[in-house]
């Protein structure tokens, strides 16, 4: 009977998979840090908008979905319902749009641009364009004053959740 030796001898390069591995840990990590902040964002502008027909609540809808909360931004505007005064009626400011929750949730799908990162390059992004005119047309009231209530509770909910979801050995690990 032969004697068979056999041995592998493979330099494993671990800090470079390890490297990967932990920055793809760390996307994860930052991206529902940022879906959770951004949701917060969604939230709390869309209630301190004006309501009138829901339309520009209902602008936000899409972005809300597309962040997981969309179906809590509607329930909002139907419980709401109660101080809406007109239900659907033609506007002169976007002829032939009828300002109601259907077109608020028409015009908020091309309303926002949204990044949430990828496993190798880790950025974020956010844009809400008021694509409905009540937003624009009452910028000097509620409707200003609610984009900057939502971006203040992004930047609360960011400042709180940071340490809480992402962890600080991999920010060591990038930093040293």
């Amino acid at each position: 009977m032969a004697d068979l030796d056999f041995n592998i001898d493979f330099d494993f390069p671990l800090e470079k998979y390890a490297r990967r591995a932990a920055n793809a840990l760390l996307a994860e990590q930052l991206q529902e840090l940022f879906n959770d902040s951004f949701a917060a964002f969604v939230i709390v502008a869309a209630d301190a908008s004006l309501i009138n027909t829901g339309m520009s609540r209902a602008s936000f809808i899409p972005l809300g979905s597309r962040l997981g909360i969309g179906r809590e931004v509607k329930n909002d505007i139907q419980s709401d319902r109660k101080t809406i005064s007109r239900k659907g009626y033609g506007n002169p400011w976007q002829p032939g749009v009828v300002s109601d929750i259907a077109n608020g949730i028409r015009l908020g799908q091309a309303a926002y641009t949204l990044s949430l990162g990828q496993k190798t390059k880790h950025q974020y992004e956010l844009t809400f364009d008021m694509s409905v005119f009540q937003h624009q047309f009452h910028a000097d009231k509620n409707n200003a004053k609610a984009l900057e209530a939502g971006a203040a509770a992004f930047e609360q909910h960011f400042a709180q959740n940071f340490s809480k979801i992402v962890s600080q050995d991999l920010i060591d690990l990038f930093l040293n």
